[in-house]
């Protein structure tokens, strides 16, 4: 039997990851699987972690993201292990109408917008701006005002539960900014999708899985707020959920990082 390996040095794009990893992965052993973290343990957790994130030289803190405060953590998973018998540990967030009792819920599909406001975009036009803060692995993303009288949405408006130390987001160092590089619509995905031979590193479950798909549509609409996250979760920005990650629309072509100005 192949012994269970965690994310090492080798593994992770930054210093933090590999000491988050560490530190999760001691807590989550020592922790009863089926009993709720109270109070006390995350206030803990959550200032390891922001130990942890403030002896991090910038630079080498990668896309790695904590928690602003303990009120916002539910408790830590673990992933299925992969080929290489690695697993991930990360946190589980209190966002809007979903914990770890839930999940899963048809009706939670779309709670991220602010009901009502959400709708299926055709078309994203080539040379449309976006950003996002945090890894690729996500599927998210923010339109860039074209209006010289405001500027990238705010932490608050994308009402997310994160510790920033920068006073602009985009000096973040998990803040990226990507462009379309072509008219991005279903019909596109799912092209690219089918010219799978063309990409073999996607992920072959992500490919199936997208295959299967009745629709591969692309949701907007304003960012609900979430109580949980007190000031920092006030939404009001706008956001794009794309319906496979961005890493793979990278992959594709479709989407390609662009420096912050």
């Amino acid at each position: 039997m192949n012994k269970l390996r965690i994310v090492t040095q080798e593994d992770c794009a930054s210093q933090l990851r590999t000491a988050i990893q560490i530190a999760l992965e001691k807590i989550y052993n020592n922790h009863p699987g089926n009993k709720r973290y109270t109070w006390l343990e995350k206030f803990r957790l959550v200032s390891q972690l922001k130990k942890l994130y403030r002896a991090t030289p910038k630079e080498r803190r990668g896309d790695e993201l904590i928690p602003f405060h303990s009120k916002t953590v539910v408790s830590i998973r673990k992933s299925e292990q992969d080929e290489e018998n690695t697993a991930e540990y990360y946190l589980e967030y209190k966002w809007n109408g979903w914990n770890s009792n839930d999940a899963g819920s048809s009706a939670l599909k779309y709670a991220e917008f602010v009901e009502g406001t959400y709708q299926i975009k055709t078309v994203i036009p080539k040379g449309t701006l976006f950003d996002r803060v945090g890894g690729s692995d996500g599927s998210y993303l923010c339109p860039i005002p074209c209006s010289e009288q405001r500027d990238v949405y705010s932490v608050q408006e994308r009402a997310i539960p994160y510790l920033f130390e920068e006073v602009h987001i985009t000096n973040e160092p998990a803040y990226h900014r990507y462009i379309a590089t072509c008219d991005i619509s279903r019909q596109l995905l799912m092209q690219k999708i089918k010219e799978k031979s063309k990409f073999y590193s996607l992920n072959a479950a992500a490919i199936n899985y997208a295959e299967e798909l009745v629709q591969l549509d692309i949701v907007e609409g304003y960012i609900a707020p979430v109580k949980p996250f007190g000031k920092q979760g006030l939404g009001g920005g706008y956001q794009y959920k794309m319906p496979i990650p961005i890493k793979h629309l990278l992959l594709m072509g479709v989407l390609k990082e662009v420096r912050a100005q």
